[in-house]
């Protein structure tokens, strides 16, 4: 019997599909074909199972579309579609820009990493690769510090979450804690859905069967608890990021989501109270950074430049061993909440100019827009030293740069962003209002596409940053139809299924409280 690798190898050897379109359309067709034959003579009776819980919900998906009723209506592609591409005005139209802005950055970290067939293996060449991406002056720190895109998501979660906290709190009908449980069923029931559904996919046979490497390194070591931790929530708190490591983002988003009414109910308390408290929180978070880098020796290794992935042929020793001190300090929350809560102090400051903007001179203005960008960028470039002295080891500034420098990045995008909304006021695009709603879709599939990049020749031989550039395009525009097909027949339907129990739930468990519409 072959073992893993071997099989990969023989099935899914690497085609040079990268160099032009027509080789380009005649590997994916390749690709498609090996993946067919591969499949034949081995469907089980779980993948039947599979396949009949997708026939049928196809099933309703052509009902809804084709029979207007009111049971079906949830279902309707056209209802869907026309939703989603409605044009919206808002002056927070900004916030697409970013959301989008981050998820090509993040693509752009894992495209460098998991597409990467050496990296995946550990071969020699992996390091050779990396040693050359990061040795570009401008491209090596920008990918290198790609995780920064995550600073990003945090900054904006934050940011919505106050104010979606404050529209649910208004109500005087119910108590702090009425409204508390309210709003986190509320989340978790807009995240969880299209989260199952991908982890049931993930693990499925289809995903053995199709894409063996992607099952072998992300979801062959998952078992009940993996697969457990992220239907909870809690991915990030496992000890090794080997089962969909890549979604350990849900997890901390969704337990500082937990925590921000705490916070909010302070700020509107007392607003200074408020400010200082979570000004002590992403100090104390910060000083624990330092502390936890000095004493794992890592404080050289502030971008956490390595996959969240199971290695082949380790125990679990020794993973842990390979993600020691570097898999907590990137996931857990006590070292990654100053960027969710600069968001929620952002969207706080929001609040109190819901109608005027802000009064501020425009000498100030441009002050604070240089001293914004000039910031973001010495969080980004300010990982060079750790590439030109790569054994240069707890230094004073790499303690403090590892300590400070994505606190700093979301204080500064919080700037960018605040100037956005009040200031620069960015035109609202149709085409760009879709792709930042269908960016949890995007997220949710990226990787099993990076993946497919496993078969790009041109990827395999890169020795610099240039060749992941290229490859990136593809990345995105695959992931985005990928995600545009899914929000139209899953998450779209699920997240009307999702709020018509809220309301119900809603109103039989609180039924002081007045019922509202999920967002």
């Amino acid at each position: 019997m072959l073992n893993n690798k071997t099989r990969i190898q023989q099935t899914f050897s690497p085609k040079p599909f990268c160099y032009s379109p027509t080789q380009t359309i005649k590997s994916i067709a390749a690709f498609v074909n090996d993946s067919a034959n591969a499949a034949v003579g081995t469907v089980s009776t779980a993948t039947t199972g599979i396949w009949s819980i997708i026939g049928t919900w196809l099933a309703l998906i052509i009902t809804g579309t084709f029979y207007d009723t009111k049971y079906s209506a949830a279902f309707s592609i056209k209802q869907n579609y026309k939703e989603l591409t409605q044009h919206r005005l808002s002056k927070f139209t900004c916030i697409d820009y970013f959301r989008i802005i981050a998820i090509l950055w993040v693509m752009i970290n894992h495209t460098g990493s998991e597409g990467r067939i050496d990296i995946l293996e550990r071969q020699p060449s992996a390091k050779t690769f990396k040693d050359a991406v990061h040795s570009h002056p401008f491209f090596g720190p920008l990918f290198g510090n790609s995780g920064l895109g995550v600073e990003i998501f945090l900054v904006l979660s934050g940011f919505l979450a106050a104010r979606s906290w404050y529209r649910s709190s208004q109500s005087k009908t119910s108590s702090f804690f009425g409204h508390y449980i309210g709003f986190i069923i509320k989340r978790a029931l807009r995240l969880f859905p299209s989260v199952a559904v991908f982890v049931w996919l993930a693990q499925s046979s289809l995903s053995a069967q199709y894409m063996p490497r992607f099952y072998d390194s992300m979801v062959s070591t998952c078992g009940i608890k993996g697969i457990a931790s992220h239907l909870t929530f809690t991915s990030n708190l496992q000890s090794t990021p080997t089962c969909l490591g890549y979604l350990w983002y849900l997890g901390l988003d969704f337990q500082l989501y937990i925590i921000s009414p705490i916070f909010m109910a302070v700020l509107l308390y007392n607003s200074a109270l408020g400010i200082a408290l979570i000004g002590a929180v992403v100090s104390a978070s910060s000083i624990y950074r330092a502390y936890f880098c000095w004493t794992h020796d890592i404080c050289n290794k502030s971008d956490v430049d390595i996959p969240f992935i199971s290695f082949p042929g380790q125990t679990e020793a020794e993973l842990q061993s390979i993600y020691y001190g570097l898999w907590d300090i990137y996931s857990r929350p006590q070292t990654k909440c100053g960027p969710f809560l600069i968001g929620l102090l952002a969207g706080f400051f929001s609040l109190q100019y819901s109608q005027t903007v802000p009064s501020i001179p425009k000498s100030a203005l441009k002050y604070l827009n240089v001293v914004a960008i000039f910031g973001a960028i010495f969080c980004i470039f300010g990982i060079l030293p750790e590439y030109w002295y790569p054994d240069a080891g707890n230094t004073v500034y790499n303690t403090f740069y590892t300590a400070t420098f994505r606190s700093i990045f979301a204080l500064c995008t919080s700037w960018l962003l605040f100037y956005g909304i009040y200031w620069f006021k960015a035109s609202s695009v149709v085409f760009f209002n879709v792709l930042a709603t269908i960016t949890f879709q995007a997220y949710l599939l990226h990787m099993p596409v990076v993946y497919l990049f496993n078969n790009c020749q041109m990827l395999q031989d890169a020795m610099g940053p240039w060749e992941v550039l290229y490859v990136l395009p593809g990345v995105a525009i695959i992931s985005y139809i990928g995600a545009f097909i899914l929000y139209l027949t899953i998450e779209a339907p699920m997240a009307k299924i999702a709020s018509y129990f809220y309301d119900n739930m809603r109103a039989h468990l609180i039924p002081e409280t007045k019922t509202s519409k999920m967002d």
